[in-house]
């Protein structure tokens, strides 16, 4: 098989579902690509990028945190939030960063909202940088 079903779910709906032969990840521990025949694998997913298709021709989109499964040439993508690149706007997204910043400013690790802030900061910077590479 030369192809991999790829389907990124979040928590309101299924996003996608296609047929590709690679995606990039960006997993807990740094990017990982997917090819058909890929070993089965579980991992964590950071807020990023995730490429489906070749790096630097394919379609982008910016995830938040989650999980990715990887078995029998299918990939599952289950994460809090994903935006397709060509839905992003890049005024909003730089406004998004400026309010996630003042949010977790002075937050410490010891706040219960700790996290939430950081994975917000996290996710509105992989947007942004998204829009930077549309310019």
């Amino acid at each position: 098989m030369d192809t991999l079903k790829l389907e990124v779910v979040t928590p309101e709906k299924l996003l996608l579902t296609i047929d590709t032969g690679m995606v990039t990840v960006p997993g807990q521990d740094g990017l990982f690509g997917v090819l058909p025949g890929h070993a089965p694998l579980l991992s964590g997913v950071k807020a990023g990028q995730l490429v489906i298709g070749e790096p630097g021709k394919g379609q982008r989109y910016v995830v938040s945190r989650g999980f990715a499964q990887v078995h029998r040439n299918q990939v599952t993508i289950l994460v809090d939030q994903a935006i397709a690149e060509k839905e992003l706007n890049p005024k909003a997204a730089q406004r998004e960063l400026e309010q996630a910043k003042g949010a977790a400013h002075g937050v410490s690790a010891e706040d219960p909202a700790y996290t939430a802030c950081q994975e917000r900061l996290a996710f509105a910077e992989a947007c942004c940088a998204l829009t930077a590479t549309q310019r």
